[in-house]
């Protein structure tokens, strides 16, 4: 199975924020239930896509939680387990082109700077 990989850079605050969140457990008092707190779409060149999100969720039910969900031509394609924490490889296999797609989501070394 070929693999394709992409990495997601966030930077510190914002990495540290959701860190904090996912590591506490609680639900997010600003947000509803099983709502996108947070969330990225990295693009593949083949054109597939795969949405990184923060969902919040009770506190009996562990807190907020991410995962990775691949997408091709609008529609989903597989998701990841269920993660409490943000950084690491969100792996995603699409059986039908015996592709592996996989995205590593790190922590900046440094806040990024915006062209303007």
């Amino acid at each position: 199975m070929n693999r394709i990989t992409k990495t997601l850079i966030v930077e510190p605050p914002l990495f540290d924020q959701i860190e904090a969140m996912l590591l506490s457990g609680k639900l997010v008092d600003d947000h509803g239930r099983e709502d996108e707190i947070f969330g990225w779409s990295v693009h593949f060149d083949d054109g597939k896509e795969m949405d990184i999100k923060v969902v919040n969720a009770l506190s009996q039910d562990g807190g907020p939680w991410c995962e990775g969900v691949l997408f091709g031509d609008g529609s989903e394609i597989g998701c990841t387990e269920v993660g409490e924490q943000l950084a690491g490889e969100y792996i995603v296999q699409d059986t039908e082109s015996q592709t592996e797609y996989c995205v590593v989501v790190e922590r900046a070394t440094e806040n990024l700077v915006k062209e303007q």
